[in-house]
């Protein structure tokens, strides 16, 4: 028995050293990437980050903690974005390596974060990078990731990004909407790019694979709370039930017309 425990205890400090080294190389390369050095920039949400998933305003959250608090990860910010929940049940939950290894935050079906402070711009462009791994497919309706509305749910709104029970990834906006070609999957993670162009034209690519929308030259408000595992209402539903890697927003479109990158990003 003694030996059985002591090759035991080998195993599992071999696995914590291997679940470490990821994570240290997982920070290192978002620190050294060009993420905060492009321009409009506004969140960066980065489970790998030190000091990003807190469960009080200052303890990193370990595995399987809930998280009170996402702090924006950008080093460039002046005044960090914080993301709070209204209460210890709606909290997520910090998974150490269960996102292709490296960490990830757990939304289940009543977790959600808010952010308080409001970020907007003129133009309506946009950009965003998700990682991002379902937990399930919902057997009706849908699962919203997140969405950035006024909780009154009137008026124009820039996004809304969900899985709708045909397994398919959904972007919309108050004009108009475009489907993903390539269809979620329970457990398998997805890198995904959602962009609104300044004419209006939503494109969505998951894993490489795109697809765009119609173009609608309306403008779209900007003034409104952006809210991650949810859907923005008075009371929030259709909860995400999947885990976020990393989610990272700028307002601007970083692609040209033709799909080629306007920036070199190492992300």
């Amino acid at each position: 028995i003694l030996i059985i425990g002591v090759i035991i205890a080998g195993i599992s400090q071999a696995s914590d050293m291997i679940d470490e080294a990821a994570l240290k190389g997982a920070r290192t390369a978002s620190r050294g990437s060009r993420v905060s050095r492009v321009k409009d920039l506004v969140l960066w949400i980065d489970a790998t980050a030190d000091g990003g998933s807190l469960t009080s305003a200052s303890k990193q959250a370990v595995d399987s903690e809930t998280v009170s608090q996402l702090k924006d990860a950008n080093p460039r910010s002046s005044s960090r974005l914080t993301l709070t929940s209204p209460a210890s049940s709606n909290y997520p939950v910090y998974h150490s390596n269960k996102t292709n290894g490296l960490p990830g935050l757990y939304f289940t079906t009543s977790d959600y974060v808010k952010l308080s402070d409001r970020f907007d711009n003129s133009t309506g462009e946009y950009t965003i990078y998700l990682v991002y791994q379902p937990f399930a497919i919902p057997a009706s309706g849908s699962h919203v990731i997140f969405e950035k509305r006024a909780t009154t749910q009137t008026g124009a709104f820039p996004y809304k990004f969900e899985i709708e029970s045909t397994g398919f990834y959904k972007l919309s906006d108050s004009n108009g909407s475009v489907y993903g070609t390539k269809k979620a999957s329970a457990g398998k993670v997805n890198f995904l790019r959602l962009s609104r162009s300044s004419a209006g034209l939503l494109t969505i690519v998951v894993d490489d694979v795109s697809a765009s929308g119609t173009a609608n030259s309306t403008s779209v408000v900007n003034s409104a709370e952006l809210i991650i595992g949810a859907q923005n209402t008075a009371t929030p539903s259709n909860f995400a039930n999947g885990r976020i890697g990393e989610l990272i927003i700028f307002e601007r479109d970083l692609y040209f017309s033709s799909g080629t990158t306007a920036e070199a990003l190492d992300i």
